[in-house]
């Protein structure tokens, strides 16, 4: 029986390192995969779309959509459902999982941005993080917005440190709003576990936003910037990396794909 064909979703870019982030990806996830064939398809931005790829997918077989995005929202709920519940009415079995996120792999790879983030802030000394403000996208949906609550926990777990939550669009609190409340809430100039030369004295602890992206875009420069504003001697703010190509995230795409196919194997 050959298995179901992977159409790994991603939301688009116009982006180009942003571009080669989903595209690695993709690859690694087909690495893991070995004989599944992996299509390629957005549901903003780029092309092919996700109504082109699954339309041209007919008499191909069973399909498993799995979305390249990190919480649930209009593209999940309403794009992606609307594309697969076509398809299954034209009579090809067709399933979509769950977004990459919530996952406790996600924290992990959060885990390591913040320690790489709070190194370079440190000049390679170790510091001691205790503020950090999971900064993601944003969408009015609800269900979004849990699945983005549900990770800050998570990142809680992994990292042990007080986790909130921010938004760049569409929801809140915005990081404006988040970075002031925890600085009208915690001790000014915390000390690290390090100084920055010899003739300075402590330095203030950072306050973390760890950006729950998967790639350089449109959001990502946008954190950037707001950090750049809003960053002071006194309240000192390090942004991470995105989520980026790991490994990790290729597991969460294979972990979808295979428990939804046997989900299609069920009568």
């Amino acid at each position: 029986m050959t298995a179901p064909i992977l159409v790994a979703c991603a939301h688009g870019t116009d982006n180009q390192d942003g571009r080669a982030v989903v595209s690695s990806i993709i690859d690694q996830a087909r690495a893991l995969l070995n004989r599944v064939t992996v299509v390629e398809t957005y549901v903003d931005v780029q092309s092919p779309q996700l109504p082109q790829v699954l339309g041209e997918l007919d008499g191909e077989g069973s399909a498993v959509v799995v979305p390249l995005l990190l919480s649930g929202g209009y593209h999940v709920h309403h794009d992606i459902a609307c594309a697969v519940a076509a398809r299954n009415q034209s009579g090809a079995p067709t399933r979509a999982t769950n977004t990459l996120g919530p996952h406790q792999l996600l924290a992990q790879v959060q885990r390591d941005r913040i320690a790489q983030a709070a190194s370079r802030f440190a000049r390679g000394s170790s510091t001691d993080i205790c503020s950090v403000i999971l900064v993601a996208a944003g969408s009015s949906d609800g269900r979004a917005q849990q699945d983005v609550e549900r990770q800050a926990q998570y990142l809680a777990d992994a990292t042990g440190a007080e986790v909130s939550v921010a938004y760049l669009s569409a929801a809140q609190p915005t990081v404006e709003q988040a970075v002031a409340q925890l600085v009208d809430n915690r001790v000014p100039n915390a000390p690290l576990d390090y100084r920055d030369s010899a003739d300075q004295g402590p330095a203030a602890r950072p306050i973390v936003l760890s950006s729950f992206l998967l790639a350089p875009g449109f959001f990502h420069t946008k954190l950037q910037g707001i950090a750049a504003d809003l960053t002071t001697p006194e309240h000192p703010i390090i942004v991470t990396e995105p989520l980026g190509s790991d490994p990790r995230i290729s597991q969460i795409v294979a972990e979808r794909y295979r428990g939804a196919t046997l989900s299609l194997a069920k009568p």
